[in-house]
């Protein structure tokens, strides 16, 4: 498993299908019974209410993403940070929302999103 997973962080902003624009703030995380990590995200749409989801990590992905090209944490987080603004400018996102988050073993490393 990943040696320092908290220590990515997946806070970016982003743009939705509308084309309005909005920011994830990641605020907390939660490791679950088989090693991976539910990372806690507070929406804000411009122009609308503020909402909450979670992207989680399987052990294994964390691994992948740990080991994926990149000098800093900041560098590796940013491989999810972009599949996620491409996933929200696609589909969006709803209160409460979950997103499972792959990390395949590979170089370039590879990203994945999909609903929980």
């Amino acid at each position: 498993m990943a040696s320092l997973p908290l220590a990515f962080n997946f806070s970016c902003d982003v743009e939705f299908p509308d084309g309005s624009s909005g920011e994830v703030r990641q605020t907390d995380t939660l490791r679950d019974d088989r090693h991976g990590i539910a990372f806690l995200v507070l929406v804000r749409p411009h122009a609308q209410k503020a909402f909450t989801g979670a992207l989680h990590l399987s052990g294994s992905s964390l691994s992948h993403l740990d080991e994926s090209p990149g000098d800093t944490r900041a560098e590796k987080s940013a491989r999810v940070t972009d599949a996620l603004r491409a996933w929200v400018k696609e589909h969006g996102l709803s209160p409460d929302f979950t997103l499972d988050v792959r990390v395949g073993d590979g170089r370039p490393c590879r990203v994945s999103l999909s609903p929980q």
